[in-house]
This record gives structure tokens, sequence and C-alpha cells, in this order.
């Protein structure tokens, strides 16, 4: 298997645990069986991104895009897919294990949460892991945005994870908010990016 496979298994392993879960209710309430999966999911992230790294550290860039819907104009420069150099794999690396050791940590200390929310609680953090590991190894600005945006979303759920504390609730609506305005810059920064090179990619930026 080449660096792009392993990379692959370290983005999607979390996003399709994310996705079971937020489907099968019944896998998800039931609490500790979730957990399993997610932790799971985390770890064999961390192994591929391991991988990964002792594949590509040292060597050339490896990128892999694929357009987002063909034709002219703004959509057919929309590109999303996976780019490994030093720098991202060092990232990946990083982002996966901190990830796991979160959720190793979270076995125990959430264990006394209801099976319903004891899921929840590592559904979300699995979605947070892809959304991370996206970013990370983004090929271009535009899909480090949009990581960065589901960044945002994963933290706004998992800061109010206890909904039903008003304090909670205001916390994870502020967070949402500042981020938000704050994402403006990388938003305008963005579209000055593409008024000026009519791309997202990286060569962009380090080109100008």
């Amino acid at each position: 298997m080449t660096a792009l496979h392993w990379a692959a298994i370290a983005l999607f392993g979390p996003l399709g645990i994310a996705v079971l879960l937020m489907l099968v209710h019944p896998l998800r309430r039931a609490g500790k069986p979730a957990a399993i999966l997610s932790v799971g999911a985390a770890i064999a992230s961390l192994v591929a991104a391991l991988i990964v790294f002792s594949q590509v550290v040292g060597g050339e860039a490896i990128t892999e895009t694929v357009r987002w819907l063909p034709g002219d104009g703004l959509a057919s420069r929309i590109e999303l897919g996976i780019h490994l150099d030093g720098l991202s794999a060092s990232m990946l690396v990083v982002v996966c294990f901190v990830a796991t050791c979160v959720q190793v940590f979270s076995l125990g200390y959430m264990a006394d949460e209801p099976p319903n929310d004891f899921g929840r609680y590592f559904t979300w953090h699995s979605l947070f892991i892809f959304a991370m590991n996206s970013l990370v190894i983004a090929p271009n600005l535009l899909q480090l945005f949009l990581g960065w945006e589901l960044v945002g979303l994963c933290s706004y759920l998992l800061i109010g994870f206890y909904y039903r504390k008003p304090t909670a609730a205001r916390a994870a609506l502020k967070a949402f908010w500042i981020t938000k305005f704050a994402d403006m810059g990388l938003l305008l920064g963005l579209i000055g990016l593409y008024t000026a090179t009519g791309g997202f990619e990286w060569t962009a930026v380090t080109s100008e």
C-alpha cells in the first residue's frame, strides 16, 4: 500500500465511524460499543499516520486530488484530495496521537455519562478527528478552509456537550460566533487569492 492509501485510512476511518454512529441510533445509544468503535478508528488512524510519516519523510511531496465538479468557472477549479510532505505527515501524526490520547482518556473520564450521551460524545469526536486530518493534509487552501470550518462546528458540539446546562450552551454559542467572526478574515484572504491567481493552490501563495 502506498502512502496515499494509508493517508486515506487515517482520514476516512474516523469519518466512517462518525457517519455509522449518526445513522445507526441503537449503536450510538448503546454507549460503550460506540466508544470502542471510535477509539479503534482513532488508533487505526494513528498507525496509518505513522506509516505515512515513515514513507514520506525525506522524500518528495505527493498530491492526489479530484475535481469537485466538471465544467468551466469557479466550480471546475475546486479540487479536494490529499497532499503529503514532511510537514503535513508530521502534523497528521500529531493530530492522530493527541486525538487517540484524548479518546482513551475519555473512556474513563466520561464513563459515568448515560449511554446515549457517551455514544454522542464519541460520535462528535470522531468527526472532529476527520475535520482536523482533512485540514492538515489539504492540497490547497480551500480544503483547509472547509476543514477549519468543520473543526469549528465540532468544537461547538463538544463545548456544548452538556447542552442542558445554560452555561455550557452559552459557552458553545460564544465560541461558535467568535470563531466564525474570525474566520471572515480567512475567507476574505481566499477571495483575494482567487482574484489574484485564479486558484487556491499552495504554490499560488509561495510564488506571489
